[in-house]
């Protein structure tokens, strides 16, 4: 479990990367890392210079359920939202910043025009545009970095996030929903429940089913399409447990596979082993790609990958690190990454097989999911 002393360090790690008078972060899934906080409206502010000048904007419906989630941190009220309500509370405090980092993915144009206008009266300067942009320091970057590497409590709730998801699905498999006749959205739905039921706050995403041709689409949108004998059906799904996300898919066969069905299935398995051998400490998440893009090219099945080979999972579903070609970024003890090489053939059929993998200290790779992940047959 994550304590206010986790979240409080987080913040001072930030506080102490950063260069900036203060910090004011928008995107609620940092929010959420570095406060607790799972709300759907909210603003944080760190101080550069003490802890005890940091403090969370929401609005009322979230009274109660942030003075239990963000312990530690205090907590403003305010029916206005992002910037507004930053400036809002920002002059009934007094607060002042000739620089102000961000982050800038989630600055929209109506904040940044409600920031310039604030940072213009707090500094009493005729600030223009150009040089708002100046006292702005975007610390997206820092606070990646930050994400990417993950404590232990972190990796506890990313175990039980796999293991709701898979547990899941493992009941799906025996209660036999993957038969003949059902429907994709029947599947994706049954799983769905399946996760919740079992603790997950929600789905990492929407659940992808693709059963015979719908399985060539990587992401594609469960429908009424009904399974068949001899269809390849890809299922990518993931469950939520204390904010961090679970990702993984597996690939099933509906009775007997036939040459080309285990030909491609082989193939993805051992661009998944040629990704997995690749990772110790201090790769860059590029060699992981291009390890499994190797297998998959030489078999001459190339242009049929068509995505990258993974990605940084947390409490976002997709985070840093990007297992993708050319990525310099280094995996290192704390990071937790998928690797999912795919073979989609159009109009009949893909193979897709993805892991959760987590490097630990000792430089072990350790896979968050148990059940076999070769090509499964109903």
């Amino acid at each position: 479990m994550t304590t206010a002393d986790n979240y409080a360090e987080r913040r001072n790690r930030l506080r102490r990367s950063v260069e900036a008078e203060a910090i004011a972060l928008f995107g609620l899934s940092s929010i959420r890392y570095f406060t607790g906080f799972s709300g759907s409206n909210a603003l944080l502010w760190i101080d550069s210079s003490t802890a005890d000048n940091d403090f969370l904007i929401t609005d009322g419906r979230y009274t109660l359920q942030a003075s239990v989630e963000c312990p530690g941190i205090a907590v403003e009220i305010c029916s206005s939202r992002g910037s507004a309500a930053l400036t809002e509370v920002g002059r009934m405090r007094h607060l002042q910043a000739n620089t102000l980092g961000v982050d800038g993915e989630f600055l929209n144009w109506l904040d940044y025009q409600e920031l310039a206008a604030w940072l213009s009266s707090s500094t009493q300067q005729d600030i223009t545009s150009a040089g708002v942009m100046g006292l702005l320091n975007d610390v997206s970057a820092h606070i990646a970095q930050l994400r990417s590497v993950k404590d232990d409590s972190e990796i506890t709730a990313l175990d039980h996030a796999a293991q709701c998801a898979e547990a899941a699905l493992q009941q799906l498999i025996e209660e036999e929903t993957l038969l003949p006749g059902a429907t994709e959205i029947e599947v994706a739905a049954r799983l769905d429940y399946l996760m919740k039921v079992r603790g997950s706050e929600g789905v990492s995403f929407e659940t992808i089913v693709g059963t015979g041709a719908n399985s060539a689409i990587p992401h594609h949108s469960p429908d009424s399409t009904p399974i068949a004998a001899g269809d390849l059906i890809v299922i990518d799904f993931g469950a939520v447990v204390g904010g961090y996300h679970s990702d993984c898919t597996r690939t099933f066969c509906v009775g007997e596979s036939t040459a080309w069905q285990e030909e491609i299935a082989d193939c993805v398995w051992r661009a998944h082993q040629a990704a997995l051998a690749e990772v110790h400490p201090g790769v860059s998440a590029g060699d992981l790609d291009k390890a499994a893009r190797l297998v998959i090219d030489d078999a001459g099945y190339g242009p049929y990958f068509g995505h990258s080979t993974g990605h940084g999972v947390g409490v976002d579903i997709h985070e840093h690190p990007w297992v993708r070609s050319g990525s310099p970024e280094e995996l290192v003890a704390g990071s937790v990454f998928t690797i999912e090489p795919g073979i989609y053939l159009p109009e009949r059929g893909g193979v897709r097989i993805e892991n959760t993998y987590v490097l630990e200290e000792c430089g072990n790779v350790r896979s968050l999911q148990a059940l076999s992940a070769e090509l499964l047959h109903v």
